[in-house]
């Protein structure tokens, strides 16, 4: 639905990009399309003639606000929680942040209560650390975490496991 806004908290989304372009707003990528390609699993425009991809809601807006430098340096939890809020204050529906760390953060922890309090659902990968352990934001109360299968429906030998997984995918 148009009505649906997805917030990607990552490394911008290319505004322009073929399968993106007019349902974009917020932060534009600086070179790191990873994304980019967030938003277009999530909302990739269907039967546009331009790939093979198609997004899980094709018509869903999509907020992007970057929260690394071009060197892929974190800008730190302030404003990765000032984005956070921004999203939410910009209505997005789902806040998704495909990253994270081992380490708790309370201001980043505050941001993902405020969405909670806002009823906005959130959703982090669990990462990529091939071990089990506690990633952040995933681990936060009300964060939905995600990990990986592959295609056999087994955990993926990449993916970080532990007991706060909420649902995985290949």
């Amino acid at each position: 639905s148009p009505s649906c806004k997805i917030a990607i908290i990552d490394t911008g989304v290319e505004l322009t990009h073929d399968d993106l372009s007019g349902k974009v707003t917020g932060d534009t990528h600086l070179g790191i399309d990873h994304g980019t390609k967030i938003a277009g699993i999530a909302a990739a425009k269907a039967n546009n003639s331009t790939g093979g991809i198609r997004g899980v809601d094709w018509n869903a807006q999509i907020i992007s606000k970057n929260i690394f430098d071009a060197d892929t340096n974190s800008l730190g939890s302030a404003i990765t929680a000032q984005k956070i809020i921004e999203a939410i204050d910009e209505g997005a529906n789902v806040i998704n942040r495909s990253g994270g760390t081992t380490q708790y953060n309370t201001t980043i922890a505050m941001a993902y209560a405020y969405a909670y309090k806002m009823d906005r659902v959130s959703v982090a990968a669990m990462g990529n650390s091939k071990v089990a352990e506690v990633r952040y934001p995933a681990a936060l109360p009300n964060v939905i975490a995600v990990g990986a299968t592959g295609n056999n429906d087994l955990i993926s030998d990449f993916s970080t496991s532990g007991n706060h997984i909420d649902v995985v995918a290949p």
